[in-house]
Order: C-alpha cells, then sequence, then structure tokens
C-alpha cells in the first residue's frame, strides 16, 4: 500500500504541475517562497495528495486554503484538513509577515486532531509483541510560535513557543481484554492512571496544560530540506503545567544533523538526537508526551511500539544526485540505517550493544534497535518547501513505508498534519 500511495501522489502531482497548479506535496510544508506584497485580500486552493492513505489514518483526503494579506499587507493565514477513516486533523494559522527568505518568523495557531488508533503497547524498551491497545484520543491545541534572531546572524537562531492543550483518553475497544491482561504490571498502572480502572470498564481521562518551549539552533545547511552541506545543531527544553494540579515535567532534546559532499553527485548524511522526560510531580508523564521511535524518523519499527521517558536515535545515510531534470527537479535516491532505542532512564540503562530481534530478551542494559531503508527523493530546485520524500525500511518490525524526515525541520510556519506528539 505504502508503494501504490506512492504512485498515486506522483502521478496526481505530475497533473496538477502540467495543469499550472502547484500544490505542496509534503503534509508538513504548503508554503511558497515570494513575498506577496498585493494590499487586497486574495484565496488559494492548497490539496494535499499525500494525505491518501495511511496505517493510523486510514482512507483519508487532505486539503487547505491559503489567505493572503488578511489583517495585514504582506500576512498569510492557513486553513486544513485532513478526513480519513480512523484519523481526522484541522489546523488553523495566520503569519503576520510572510517571507520564506526571511528565517525569522512569528506563527499563531490551532490544531485540532482526533484518532482511533493512538496503539498503546505499553511502557518500557521491552513490549511484547501481542499486547497493542487501541486508544481514541482526541487532542485540541493552540498557541503561539516563532524563529528569531536576536544574535546578529542567521545562523544562530532562538526558538520559542507556548501552547494551551488539552488532551483526552476517552475510549478503548472492549475486545483489547486480552492484550490488556498481557501487559506487565508497570504498564498496566500505568494506564490505569491514564483512563482505565479495571479489565472491560473504561472511562474518560482529561487534562489540560500549559506548554512552553525554548530552543537554540546553529544551522550553517546550504537549504533546510535535501541540503548538500553544512552542520545542524539543536537544543531544546519545555515544561508541562496541568491547570489543575495533576502531571507536571520536564523535557530536553538534543538534535545533531551533518552533510559532507563527497563529489559532485554524492553526499553523506549523519544525524543524531536524544530526548529526556523527568516528571516533577508523583503523577506519570501522559502517554501522549512519552519518548517514542516514530517510523517518520527510523523506518522498520511500527508507531508506538516502543514509548518510555527517554529516546537516542543515531542515523547515517548516502545518497546521490541521480537525476537533473531540466535543472529545475531533482531525483535523488538513497540507502541508509538507524540504531535507537527508549529507555526508562537512559543513564542507567543506556549500552552500546545493539540487536535485530523483534523481542529481545528483557534485560539491565538496552540495546540499540537497529533498521535499515532504502527511499527516494524529488525536489523543485526552485522551491525549498515542496517534495516527496518516501523510505521502505527494513527493522525489528519487519518492512515498513514512510515518509522520512531524515534532517529534523525545526517550526514549520504551519501546524503539522501528522505529528501530535512533542
Amino acid at each position: 500500500m505504502p508503494v501504490r500511495t506512492y504512485v498515486v501522489a506522483v502521478l496526481v502531482v505530475g497533473w496538477m504541475w502540467s495543469s499550472g497548479v502547484y500544490p505542496p506535496v509534503h503534509a508538513q510544508s504548503a508554503e511558497e517562497d515570494a513575498d506577496e506584497e498585493a494590499a487586497s485580500v486574495w484565496v488559494n486552493p492548497r490539496p494535499y495528495p499525500a494525505n491518501f492513505w495511511g496505517p493510523r489514518t486510514g482512507i483519508g483526503l487532505g486539503a487547505g486554503l491559503s489567505v493572503h494579506n488578511l489583517g495585514r499587507d504582506g500576512s498569510r493565514g492557513l486553513v486544513t484538513a485532513l478526513v480519513g477513516r480512523y484519523q481526522q486533523v484541522g489546523t488553523v494559522a495566520w503569519t503576520p509577515q510572510w517571507s520564506h527568505r526571511k528565517p525569522g518568523f512569528t506563527v499563531l495557531e490551532g490544531r485540532a486532531f482526533h484518532t482511533k488508533r493512538d496503539w498503546f503497547y505499553g511502557v518500557g524498551p521491552f513490549p511484547h509483541d501481542d499486547t497493542r491497545l487501541e486508544l481514541h484520543r482526541t487532542q485540541l491545541r493552540g498557541g503561539v510560535r516563532g524563529r528569531y534572531l536576536p544574535f546578529g546572524t542567521d545562523a544562530l537562531r532562538l526558538h520559542a513557543q507556548v501552547h494551551v492543550v488539552h488532551d483526552r483518553l476517552y475510549d478503548q475497544q472492549n475486545d483489547d481484554d486480552d492484550a490488556f491482561r498481557q501487559l506487565d504490571a508497570r504498564s498496566q498502572l500505568y494506564l490505569q492512571a491514564f483512563g482505565r480502572t479495571r479489565t472491560g470498564d473504561v472511562r474518560t481521562r482529561s487534562l489540560t496544560g500549559v506548554r512552553p518551549q525554548l530552543g537554540l539552533s546553529y544551522d550553517t545547511r546550504d537549504r533546510e530540506h535535501g541540503p548538500r552541506r553544512g552542520l545542524l545543531v539543536h537544543g531544546q527544553t519545555g515544561r508541562y503545567l496541568d491547570v489543575e494540579g495533576g502531571a507536571s515535567f520536564w523535557t530536553h532534546e538534543a538534535d545533531l544533523a551533518g552533510h559532507v559532499p563527497l563529489a559532485a553527485a554524492h553526499t553523506i548524511d549523519l544525524t543524531a538526537h536524544a530526548r529526556i522526560a523527568r516528571s516533577t510531580t508523583d503523577q506519570p508523564i501522559p502517554p501522549m508526551y512519552l519518548s517514542a521511535l516514530d517510523a517518520f524518523r527510523m523506518p522498520g519499527v511500527a508507531r508506538g511500539r516502543f514509548a518510555d521517558r527517554d529516546r537516542v536515535l543515531l542515523g547515517a545515510r548516502y545518497r546521490v544526485l541521480w537525476r537533473n531534470l531540466a535543472n529545475m527537479v531533482t531525483v535523488e535516491p538513497y540507502v541508509g540505517g538507524h540504531a535507537g532505542a527508549v529507555y526508562t532512564d537512559v543513564f542507567e540503562q543506556g549500552t552500546l550493544d545493539a540487536t535485530i530481534e523483534r523481542t529481545p530478551r528483557p534485560t539491565t542494559n538496552v540495546p540499540l534497535r537497529l533498521s535499515a531503508h532504502v527511499g527516494l527523493r524529488i525536489a523543485p530546485r526552485f522551491r525549498d518547501s515542496t517534495w516527496i520524500d518516501m523510505a521502505v525500511g527494513l527493522g525489528p518490525d519487519g518492512v515498513t513505508g514512510v515518509r522520512l524526515a531524515f534532517t529534523p525541520t525545526f517550526h514549520h510556519r504551519r501546524p503539522d498534519h501528522h505529528n501530535d506528539r512533542w
């Protein structure tokens, strides 16, 4: 199905390109590069052909509406919706001064999200194969975020955001009882704190919190997506405070990405990522804010199968510029691999050992899971915000097909459709 989705997306994009319509085909990038100077308000419809299908979404379709010069000259508003069989997402965003040429910006945004497939395998680095529960969850989020240049250089950027978030974990399927009984004691107690009182009995659990985050990045890449050379260093810390006095925790993240050109058409990409979360009360960190190994970053792992407080992920990729069509569109095949794991405490459980087993025997030290992937990236040379990037991964959970964000892109100018964890 992922291959079929890729073919359909290419055909639709080709048709729209030939028709003179230029939609964003990557769900997380939906903007144009030019400044908007016209004083009149005008709108632009935006289909999202990349959102036809996904294992979490089911059959679905995305669309959006871009509004220019709304409220002030040069501003941009964007309303999007993704309606799928299992997941529905709607976003709204407004940028007072729009320009892709300027690395600093501010965005006011809101997002509504609902899913029937918030899969839960348990908490910890050693989940069993047959313990998957399907949780139903809704999230409402609104706030402001931005990227700024207070240090007098484009390379050094300050990232700031604050959101009010309401999460509701409100249902589980009754036929999940067998899977619930097979969860380990820690996972059962954890899930009981967020919705389940006993086997077969479900109650609603709602959380409303304020989540400020502050980050700093140093970026010398020649472009943000598919760079040929440069370095990205990013650090971020955040706090979650439940307004009802429940959950409260800190998160700390670090990302490192380097891009080294080997020859005229060959590039090596190296990445490293770490995330640590610590609760400040006796309440556990909510399941939607745990660190998970995401197939979007690590093809070859099932979505949500590995989740705990901490996460480490390492990656390497080799890609080659195979075609440059009319000096306008680049086609880059690539191959690479990852090593990653989640931990209850990375400082106590971290080790350099690695495994390719789907369910290794639980030990004191947590080995890194290994995966490999092969993919293809198609992108126009004149836009840094529109591309198709598909990868097929082989890892602990077999073969998966996903869009791959090998180098993290920080703070898009509109809310992400699919990324509901931060």
